[in-house]
């Protein structure tokens, strides 16, 4: 565990090893994402700052849990220090809200309700707490045979896909993936409904239709009705056949980055029959062809600015939300 890693008596050495556990976390988020993305339109992933910011303070969390299961975890706290001052004031900044200590307050207010959930769902799902811990133990093995530090581990790429041919074999990876996306599917499914019905009744309270208190009250029952309309359902599981093929090519291209072409061509059996049902050829959804327009403002812009569009900065992304060309969008 943790503890093992004889690193307690020095914070410098545990900030160090939590900072490239969480780097090597938002590296497999990019290129996961960018995979996904050779097939549905992903929306841009938090600024980097944020990104770096939130990650390290879950990685110590993660850390301290594995060292001591019982630990209570005092939330306020740790979303002072997931997200000071300046990680709100970055907030604010990207919704072109004033920057003032009372929208800081209630922003973070907020936050902490929704990190309280978060927080326990971390410390309570052992599969998550499993898994870390597993990649953690194999990284000592590893930095042991090496003669490096565990950090080097996690932030070298050689050797972190050495961890990754442990830990897995195959099929428990590509098991692993689909496990992921399924889940990632039942989540997309959530939202884009969300969505949906939050445009829909944004539009009626504009018309005057409808208060905001109103829509308030509606908006479960008609999530609910939502679901059971053909027309719409049609819909969503036309997204959903697009979010399994982009699973199952996440699957291909991991097994051929971690274990080579060869590897690949010898699982057909099984992999096919993992992967049975997904077809190859499904046009875009409403909902995803939306997010498809969306991403290709974010790529005009920031081809024009020279930026790259899975790296964005707080100011970069604020220019991108603010843009003529985004406001028309969302109009």
């Amino acid at each position: 565990m943790y503890e093992n890693l004889n690193h307690e008596d020095d914070p410098s050495q545990v900030l160090e090893l939590a900072t490239s556990i969480a780097q090597r976390s938002i590296q497999e988020q990019t290129w996961t994402r960018s995979v996904l993305g050779e097939t549905i339109p992903m929306p841009p992933s938090l600024p980097i700052e944020l990104m770096q910011s939130i990650q390290t303070g879950t990685t110590v969390a993660m850390l301290e849990i594995l060292e001591n299961p019982n630990i209570t975890l005092d939330v306020p706290s740790r979303i002072r220090n997931l997200l000071d001052d300046q990680a709100m004031a970055y907030i604010l900044h990207i919704c072109d809200e004033e920057v003032s200590q009372e929208n800081i307050n209630s922003v973070r207010e907020q936050l902490t309700v929704l990190a309280e959930a978060s927080m326990s769902a971390v410390a309570n799902d052992d599969r998550s707490k499993q898994k870390f811990k597993e990649y953690l133990e194999t990284a000592k093995f590893v930095a042991s045979k090496y003669s490096v530090s565990v950090a080097e581990v996690y932030a070298e790429e050689a050797l972190y896909e050495e961890c990754t041919r442990i830990v897995h074999t195959p099929q428990s990876y590509a098991e692993e993936v689909l496990e992921m996306t399924n889940k990632l599917n039942h989540n997309f499914l959530q939202a884009m409904v969300k969505d949906l019905v939050e445009a829909m009744l944004e539009a009626e309270i504009a018309r005057g239709e409808i208060t905001a208190e109103e829509a308030t009250a509606q908006r479960d029952e008609i999530i609910r009705e939502f679901m059971q309309e053909e027309e719409s359902l049609a819909d969503i599981n036309k997204s959903l056949s697009v979010l399994q093929q982009a699973g199952h090519k996440l699957i291909v291209r991991g097994i051929e980055r971690f274990w080579g072409k060869q590897t690949l061509e010898e699982s057909g059996t099984w992999l096919n029959e993992l992967t049975d049902g997904v077809d190859d050829e499904v046009p875009l959804s409403d909902g995803l062809r939306k997010q498809q327009r969306f991403n290709d403002i974010v790529a005009t812009l920031c081809m024009e600015k020279g930026w790259d569009p899975n790296n964005l900065t707080v100011d970069q992304m604020r220019y991108i939300n603010l843009s003529p060309q985004m406001q028309a969008f969302r109009d």
